[in-house]
């Protein structure tokens, strides 16, 4: 099991001395899923809180890549705190350093999306497309099932009188 801490000082509202700490684990296979998360600080009456949640947002990733997901994540940890990540990364494995005018800094590997690779939109289109080619190979199969007539009007045949009302 491995994790990431964040610490931050005073977050308003009496609290401070905030620890945000994501728990990861690994499986047997080389693949890596988030745990848990939980939070420690100090309340408004000066009392050390630890709140604790589930957090299965990254499901199954490779140790070659990071987990990065633009949509919003909502963490509803206790009755007062909510946790609302918006545009992040994760790598919990194999981060690698570069430099970087001078500085050491730490690179992310390729990211996996949390956002699916066929959208809403990618569907409808495509359930579209595939009724509109039923519709166009329904109506080819139409065409190409009229007929001729069998009887032709010629010079030394009688007239074909084809009868009809006012």
């Amino acid at each position: 099991s491995s994790g990431i801490n964040a610490e931050y000082g005073d977050l308003g509202s009496g609290y401070s001395n905030a620890t945000l700490s994501f728990s990861f684990s690994q499986t047997a296979t080389g693949y890596w899923q988030s745990e848990k998360i939980s939070i420690a600080y100090t309340n408004s009456s000066g009392d050390s809180v630890t709140e604790e949640k589930s957090f299965h947002e990254v499901n199954i990733i490779s140790k070659q890549f990071s987990f990065a997901c633009s949509l919003i994540t909502q963490a509803k940890i206790s009755d007062e705190l909510e946790l609302m990540l918006n545009y992040y990364q994760i790598q919990v494995y194999g981060v690698d350093s570069a430099e970087y005018n001078g500085t050491e800094i730490l690179v992310f590997d390729e990211a996996a999306q949390c956002v699916a690779i066929l959208s809403e939109g990618t569907w409808m289109g495509i359930i579209t497309t595939l009724l509109l080619i039923v519709i166009l190979v329904f109506s080819i199969m139409m065409l190409l099932s009229t007929s001729t007539p069998d009887r032709f009007e010629t010079a030394k045949s009688k007239c074909l009188i084809i009868p009809h009302e006012h």
